[in-house]
């Protein structure tokens, strides 16, 4: 059995949670763009009291600088630049912020893939990041290797198909690391239930999905982690965003309740669906009536505390696939997306790997 982390992002000094966050991932841009930078993020990680922290490359804001028409460089020389008008990023920028913040895992650089439905499109833009995304994965696991070897290193999947996975994997043969990191944006669950049985076939033992604490979601990696890796986390900014917008995830099944409702429950309704240190003191009117700031801070550590403990739930509950399904039904998840992930995972059914990937 392995184990199931969610990773906080998307923190900083303003926002963090009353009772800070088990694990906690920063970026590059963001968090090791310079000393001062450097220096606020370390403090950050104090005062979380983290037990582990990852470093992701900040790949995207590379995609985002491109969408913009920004010009966009990958020059060592030139110190890492987010502006405006520019973006400079390279790998030798990750590894210095990485020698600097020391996490415990860090991910290679990577150029994004637009989000695109025509398969024509995606075949394009897949070869044209193809190069950079081969050539930097290798350079930052040999910067790595010289100037943090103690920093597990996940290499960055940007990919449609597993046939393009696959081709990726031949071009970085050789290079050591520990793991994979995949954007889960451009994927339904089936095609990421694909990637994952294509990586455990592969051999790693590690993998972390970008960007996403979708209650589905988790419970797939939830699986995947008591059955075939030793390792499996993912990330996501909802617990901060939620907050800011008045947003309450229930540790039921991640659902949103909205404080700006007009039927908001009392007291003992908020404590049915959560004891943490914010729903203990306060019900669904009491927080709506809060000044904003105090509003936020009390949504960010309750939204943070709903999704460790919906993690937690759905890998205690993982264990098989009756105990699984037993387990969303109770949740209150909706049968027809039960039944997608169990059809995602079942030895014989039409999307495991046994019957053969789409490829």
């Amino acid at each position: 059995m392995g184990k199931l982390v969610f990773f906080c992002a998307g923190a900083r000094r303003g926002n963090l949670p009353a009772g800070g966050a088990k694990n906690i991932l920063v970026n590059v841009p963001a968090n090791g763009r310079n000393g001062n930078a450097v220096i606020k993020t370390r403090e950050m990680m104090t005062h979380f009291k983290s037990r582990i922290s990852m470093l992701d490359s900040g790949g995207f804001t590379i995609l985002k600088g491109e969408e913009k028409g920004k010009q966009v460089s990958f020059d060592p020389a030139r110190p890492l630049t987010v502006s405006s008008t520019n973006v400079n990023l390279a790998p030798r920028h990750v590894i210095d912020a990485a020698v600097a913040l020391q996490p415990g895992i860090m991910v290679a650089l990577d150029y994004p893939i637009k989000k695109i439905k025509d398969p024509k499109d995606q075949e394009g833009e897949f070869r044209k990041k193809l190069p950079y995304n081969i050539s930097w994965a290798i350079e930052t696991a040999r910067l790595k290797k010289k100037y943090c070897p103690d920093v597990e290193l996940f290499i960055p999947i940007q990919c449609y198909t597993v046939k393009n996975f696959s081709e990726f994997i031949k071009g970085i043969k050789g290079i050591s690391f520990d793991g994979f990191s995949m954007p889960v944006r451009n994927l339904r669950l089936q095609d990421i239930a694909q990637f994952l049985f294509e990586f455990y076939n592969t051999g790693v033992k590690k993998v972390h999905l970008l960007g996403t604490s979708s209650f589905m979601v988790a419970a797939l990696a939830a699986y995947f982690s008591n059955h075939h890796f030793q390792w499996a986390s993912l990330d996501s900014v909802s617990w901060r965003i939620a907050g800011e917008h008045g947003i309450y995830l229930t540790p039921q099944n991640l659902g949103y309740i909205s404080l700006k409702g007009t039927n908001l429950g009392d007291k003992e309704g908020i404590k049915e669906k959560c004891r943490c240190r914010a729903c203990r003191k306060a019900s669904f009117a009491d927080l709506m009536a809060y000044p904003y700031k105090d509003r936020c801070l009390n949504l960010w550590a309750h939204n943070l505390h709903a999704i460790e403990t919906a993690c937690h739930d759905l890998h205690e509950h993982s264990t098989d696939l009756v105990s699984l399904e037993r387990f969303l039904k109770a949740r209150t998840v909706k049968e027809k997306k039960i039944d997608e992930l169990i059809r995602c995972l079942e030895p014989n059914g039409p999307d495991s790997r046994r019957k053969g990937l789409r490829r």
